[in-house]
């Protein structure tokens, strides 16, 4: 079977939309995407996402692991092992922790960010209030944005239609 053409490759420079991360070649997923992560429990999103880090090798500038669960996130081996390895990344348990997006339009605002929300599903619709901008504009500030959850049609996500990258596992 032939391989699919990137067709922005044949655009003049001065068209090409997104710039590829320098390790494009190792997990294909452009920088300010957002990304929905779908399987039961233990079915490896933990592990698809420690992988996704692995192949990204030092291309986001900040790493934010948001789990309003504090047992998931402490109970979560891989995010231990996260932790030891790269101990900028910043873990998020209460929803009172979360940052306002506005926090982020700083002179680091277009450096490559991932924002990482574990199994939020149980939020309250004021809750959801909080973390709704990442998921409209979150882009904008230079954030990919990966969301895992246990159940598709339970992430309640708004109503706003977005545009996203998933896959089930």
């Amino acid at each position: 079977m032939a391989e699919v053409v990137n067709w922005y490759d044949k655009l003049p420079d001065k068209n090409k939309k997104k710039k590829l991360p320098k390790n494009w070649k190792n997990h294909h997923i452009f920088h300010n995407s957002l990304i929905l992560c779908v399987g039961q429990t233990g079915s490896g999103k933990t592990n698809s996402l420690i992988d996704y880090i692995s192949r990204s090798s030092g291309e986001f500038h900040k790493i934010i692991i948001v789990s309003f669960s504090p047992s998931s996130t402490l109970d979560e081996p891989l995010y231990n092992f996260l932790a030891c390895k790269c101990p900028d990344v910043e873990f998020i348990s209460s929803i009172d922790e979360m940052p306002l997006l506005s926090d982020f339009d700083d002179e680091e605002k277009d450096k490559p960010k991932l924002l990482v929300f574990d199994d939020f599903l149980a939020l309250s619709k004021n809750e959801m209030k909080v973390i709704h901008p990442f998921l409209i504009s979150g882009r904008k500030f230079g954030f990919t944005i990966y969301i895992s959850g246990n159940e598709r049609k339970g992430a309640n996500l708004g109503q706003s239609r977005l545009k996203m990258s998933a896959f089930i596992i």
